[in-house]
Parts: C-alpha cells; sequence; structure tokens
C-alpha cells in the first residue's frame, strides 16, 4: 500500500516558461533570442529570428494544420502574414507559405528571384528581382489588376482588400477595393521610397523623411519629417524617426517607454518593434498576441484550467502563478478575454488558484483562500467565515472545495441544488478534485472516496484497482487516477473520451483533464494527449512542448509549463544545497569554479547524476568554502552546458 504526503501532492513546478496550444499559441521563446523582422496579422505573429528560423504565436486555429510547414523554414530572411495564415521568403529568393486563409495560399509553381514580400489580410504580393510583382490569394476587387508589363516595382504592399505599390521613378500605384480612396490616384505624389497598406488606407514614405497618407482617416497623419520607415496598420499608421522613436498622430514625441526601436513591424496589428540589440518590445492591448508574447517571456510556477466540453454552456477559464506569486487569467467569457495578461485579483499572491466555470480562486500563503465571480457584475459566493489552514483548493461546476492541514476537506456553493459537497467525516486526504458534478479526493494509504450531487449518474464508485494512487484529475464527468507504477486509470460515464486511455501509456507523472480530453506528463518531459479532437484541434503537441513540469487541460487550449534550462537553486544549511529539474532519459553534471566564471571548471564529486523527472538536490560538501564560487549545470546526451550561477 502506497503512502502519500500532503506535501508530496501539492508540490509546485519550478520556475518555467508558460506555454499555450490549440486554438491559441503561446510557445516556448528562448529567453536570449534575437529577431531581425516581425509580421503581425489581426490574431497572430510571425518573427523571424537572426537564425533564420521562424517563432510564431497568437490565435492557430486556422492554421494549425500546417505548423510543420513553418517550422521547417531555416533560411528565411523575411515574413509576412494575413488573417490565418504566414508567408516567408528564404535566401534563395522562394517563397513559402503556411495555413488556410479565404481562399489558397499556396505560392504559384515557379515563382523565384523573389526580393521582397507583403502579406494583405487574404492574399500575397511578391517583388521580383526584375521589378515585376506576383499576387496570389483572394484576388477579389481587382487587387491585382496590375497593367500589362508592369515592372521597375521597388516597394510592395498589400492592404485589407487592395494592393499598393511604388516605381522606381517616385509614383506609385494602387489596385482593389476603394470603399474610402485607399487606391484613388495620388496626383502629384513623387519621390517615393516605400509604401504601406492598411485595412482602408494607403501610406507612402516621401524623400526627406516626410510621409503621404490617402484613404480612410487622411490626412490623418501631420507633415513629420525625420522619418525612416512607415506602416499603416489596421486603422492607424506607425513611423519610426531617425533617432530611434515610435510616432504616431497621437504621439508626436514618440510611444511612451519605446526608444531605440531599429524596425518597425509590418501587418494589421504590428504593435510589436525590434530594438537596436535584435530584442522584441511592444505596447497596446490584447490584439495581435501582446498578450501571448507577454506570457511567453514571464516565469510561471503554477496553470489550472477549467475546461467543459466542447460547445457546452460553461466557458473555458485558465489561471497561472507567475513566479513572483500574481495570478493571471484567460477566461473566454466578458470578464477578461482570450490570452490576456490580466489579473483579476491584483495585490493579492497566491500558491495555488482554481478556475471554476464562472468563478475563480486563489489560496493565499498564509492559508485563506479569496474568490471572485466572472462576469464580475455577478454575485460572489463568498469563501466560509473562518476558514485557514488551507494546503489545496479545488472548484467544480458549483462546488469549492478546501483542504485542510489536517486531512480534512471543506465544501461550499450556492444554493441551487447542485453543489457537490463533501460527506461528513472525510479525513486523512491528501488531495482533492472536482469535477462538473462530483468531487474526489485521495487518501493517505493511496485510496480515493468520491461523491456526487447530480449529473449523468447518481453516484461515481471508484473501481478496485483504484489504489496505490498518487494523484488525480476530475473532468465533466470523469475521473482520472495516477498509480505510483506510472499507469493512468479512468472512470466515469462511459463515453466520457478522456477515459480513452492509451494502453501502452506508461512512465506518467503527471496527469490533468478537461471535458474533451487529458493530458499525461512523462518522466522525460514529454506531454501524451487522448480523447476527442472536437475541441479545437490541440491533438497535435508542438515540437517545443517538452521539458515540462506542470500539465492544464481546457476546452479549446491546453497548457504547460517548461522548465527554464539548468536552474540552479542554491541554499546554505551549512553546505551549499544545489536543486535543479531532471528529466528521465539525461544524466546531469555540476561543475564548479574558484575563479571567474568560464574557467577552471571542476566536476563537483566526480559523478553524473541520471534523471529521474524530479527535482534533484545534492550538496558540496566543501568546508571551508572560498569567497565566493560558480557552479554549473551540463546536460547528457546532448552535452549542453548553461550559464554559470554564483553561490
Amino acid at each position: 500500500m502506497v503512502g502519500v504526503s500532503i506535501e508530496a501532492a501539492a508540490q509546485s513546478a519550478p520556475p518555467g516558461r508558460l506555454l499555450r496550444w490549440g486554438r491559441g499559441v503561446v510557445p516556448y521563446l528562448e529567453p536570449a533570442q534575437r529577431y531581425v523582422e516581425i509580421a503581425c496579422a489581426t490574431e497572430h505573429v510571425v518573427a523571424l529570428r537572426s537564425d533564420g528560423h521562424i517563432d510564431a504565436w497568437g490565435s492557430d486555429l486556422e492554421w494549425r494544420e500546417r505548423t510543420a510547414v513553418r517550422e521547417s523554414v531555416t533560411n528565411a530572411i523575411a515574413v509576412a502574414a494575413g488573417d490565418g495564415f504566414g508567408a516567408a521568403l528564404r535566401r534563395d529568393g522562394t517563397v513559402v507559405t503556411w495555413g488556410q486563409p479565404f481562399r489558397s495560399v499556396a505560392v504559384p509553381a515557379g515563382l523565384a528571384d523573389v526580393t521582397a514580400i507583403s502579406a494583405g489580410r487574404q492574399h500575397v504580393l511578391a517583388l521580383r528581382r526584375n521589378g515585376t510583382v506576383v499576387g496570389w490569394g483572394n484576388g477579389a476587387d481587382g487587387r491585382f489588376a496590375f497593367p500589362d508589363g508592369m515592372s521597375q516595382v521597388v516597394s510592395v504592399a498589400g492592404g485589407g482588400r487592395h494592393s499598393v505599390v511604388a516605381f522606381s521613378d517616385g509614383t506609385v500605384g494602387s489596385w482593389g477595393y476603394n470603399s474610402s480612396g485607399q487606391v484613388a490616384a495620388q496626383v502629384g505624389l513623387g519621390g517615393v521610397l516605400g509604401v504601406s497598406a492598411g485595412n482602408a488606407h494607403s501610406v507612402a514614405l516621401v524623400e526627406g523623411g516626410s510621409i503621404w497618407q490617402w484613404g480612410n482617416g487622411a490626412p490623418g497623419f501631420p507633415r513629420v519629417t525625420g522619418v525612416q520607415a512607415v506602416v499603416a496598420a489596421m486603422d492607424t499608421t506607425y513611423a519610426l524617426t531617425s533617432d530611434g522613436r515610435i510616432i504616431d498622430r497621437l504621439n508626436l514625441n514618440g510611444l511612451p517607454g519605446l526608444t531605440n526601436i531599429a524596425r518597425l513591424a509590418s501587418g494589421m496589428r504590428p504593435e510589436f518593434a525590434i530594438d537596436t540589440e535584435g530584442g522584441l518590445v511592444c505596447w497596446g492591448g490584447n490584439r495581435s498576441g501582446v498578450n501571448e508574447y507577454r506570457l511567453a517571456t514571464n516565469s510561471f510556477v503554477a496553470v489550472a484550467s477549467f475546461g467543459a466540453s466542447a460547445g457546452d454552456i460553461w466557458e473555458s477559464h485558465t489561471l497561472a502563478i507567475t513566479v513572483s506569486g500574481e495570478v493571471v487569467g484567460s477566461y473566454s467569457g466578458a470578464a477578461y478575454i482570450d490570452a490576456g495578461l490580466v489579473r483579476p485579483i491584483p495585490g493579492t499572491l497566491a500558491i495555488a488558484v482554481a478556475p471554476g466555470p464562472d468563478y475563480g480562486l486563489a489560496l493565499k500563503p498564509d492559508g485563506t483562500v479569496v474568490s471572485w465571480a466572472l462576469p464580475a457584475s455577478r454575485p460572489n459566493v463568498p469563501v466560509p467565515e473562518g476558514l485557514e489552514g488551507v494546503v489545496a483548493i479545488a472548484a467544480g461546476g458549483d462546488h469549492r472545495l478546501a483542504l485542510k492541514a489536517e486531512g480534512t476537506v471543506v465544501g461550499w456553493g450556492r444554493e441551487t441544488g447542485f453543489a457537490a459537497l463533501p460527506p461528513t467525516g472525510l479525513s486523512n486526504v491528501v488531495a482533492i478534485a472536482a469535477g462538473l458534478f462530483h468531487g474526489v479526493a485521495l487518501k493517505r494509504d493511496g485510496t480515493v472516496e468520491e461523491w456526487s450531487r447530480w449529473g449523468r449518474f447518481p453516484r461515481i464508485l471508484p473501481p478496485p484497482e483504484a489504489t496505490n494512487i498518487v494523484a488525480i484529475a476530475a473532468g465533466d464527468d470523469h475521473t482520472l487516477a495516477l498509480r505510483d507504477d506510472g499507469r493512468v486509470i479512468g472512470w466515469g460515464w462511459v463515453s466520457a473520451p478522456a477515459l480513452r486511455i492509451p494502453e501502452d501509456l506508461n512512465d506518467v507523472v503527471a496527469i490533468a483533464t478537461s471535458g474533451t480530453h487529458a493530458l499525461g506528463l512523462k518522466s522525460d518531459g514529454s506531454v501524451v494527449r487522448w480523447g476527442d479532437r472536437g475541441d479545437g484541434g490541440g491533438a497535435r503537441i508542438p515540437s517545443y512542448v517538452r521539458d515540462i513540469v506542470a500539465i492544464a487541460a481546457g476546452t479549446y487550449d491546453d497548457y504547460a509549463i517548461r522548465a527554464i534550462p539548468a536552474r540552479i537553486e542554491v541554499e546554505r544549511s551549512p553546505h551549499p544545497r544545489l536543486s535543479f529539474q531532471t528529466f528521465k532519459g539525461r544524466e546531469y553534471a555540476v561543475t564548479y569554479s574558484d575563479a571567474v566564471p568560464g574557467g577552471g571548471w571542476s566536476k563537483l564529486r566526480g559523478t553524473r547524476w541520471p534523471g529521474t523527472g524530479q527535482i534533484l538536490t545534492i550538496e558540496d560538501p566543501t568546508l571551508p568554502l572560498p569567497p565566493a564560487r560558480f557552479y554549473r549545470l551540463a546536460e547528457y546526451p546532448q552535452r549542453r552546458e548553461f550559464d554559470p550561477i554564483a553561490e
């Protein structure tokens, strides 16, 4: 019989980067990654790295099936993005596209010698070395109605439903939908160096660093000089000045906090830019992947999701905790939208979170619980007065559960008759979970107890093999349990998709489930997914989902925390104690130096430690210690060495 402690069941993940995939994407971005170009559509971003590879994030609903095409590009020199698709220009002058826009974005056969690309919302333009232009995609409204023999083009721009070009003689041409005069002939306009196209307006950069704009909102932009680049966005225009500031018509002195900018993004929502060191900066609200980027560049220690069946009346709700203890949330209802870096309880620090269908719970470091309703206009169900000493929380459809340090469970909810409150006398509990209409408790002896209020079945009984359990997870109408041998078992409504557990699934260290599917985290840091595909298409797990330490399954999206490579926590007591995340199938070695970092490295204790999928803690037995000592972690068989850390 296995024994489980509350401390083991509630252990939080080491700090890492938050990932998201499914309908939306929050990828793993290397902390020191440098970029050379970035393109922003209305709901996603395509960023070109300095090594020629491409990162992307934001909404992935329409173009997820061809993500592998983007990941295969290794020699790109330019990128573009439209509604539901992306494009890249390779160093050899060819173009690759991926995604599923309104009409096909398949590159025309034989297209070569391309020097520049631009994407409209549903079409692509390519400028060839000989000054000719090729367009493909949605050609409605005459956006490809170029005159026969058109050449001498030096700049191209795809807009909402129109196309604009600049010629070598400094003039411009434009074709397509003309609802706001965006393709109207510009009499007398000359000296044009480049063009850009928004949804219903067009912009030209003119010799001397001035801007000319026509279409929606024209003139709309003040007469300025000293501009070196200009981008027409959905409904505004951004300009980059020669001294590295970004200006628009409301911020002629520059957008606050943005300096030393080297390049603007292109596209309909270009709220990104690249600074002089190749780093990304962003501004604005939750548009074009701004918040996804902020999530991807923060560090998190916990993530949890409430995910009901696809098409159910309930919303998808995710909460995460940053390394500083701040709670951020993603809710598909009206309270905080999409993947926003939104703080539902500003000023409150938490050690655990539990999202419900229309409410949230957070456990504070002092053992008390706070709650809030979604939307905020709904009445909040208050936490029971005097509730303290709490070590874990869970959120069900209309019931809230709190596990106390002594192993008892407190439940509460609305007076609707649907709250599944725990049975009287429940004790020796080390972990809890809550489904839509039922609750689950993992007991100290490795057995499970369940109860329900109402649902597809009046009473849920764990099967006989539900012994030696070390972790539990609850979905709409089912329960999953992780045994101490790494196998997963499940029970509940026979048609629940998450109960289609792969027969060969083993070596699992954590589980998560929703109303549509389930996830299993293996000891090598990989993630396995099973269940239904009716949840927005998250069945394909992206290649960057590896080195994972925590998982959460939502209705339309899945989340994970990816460990920061070779993060070493150092603690003296009295010897330095070194803690770091390991993964099965790898070996780890720690070296040290008493000189400046980078020289005189020696192996600590002269051995390698095999990875287990858990955090490993070792001691440096050296006494007396020098005034300063640096440690460095190496991982095998990849033979990766990471930056040193000082004791």
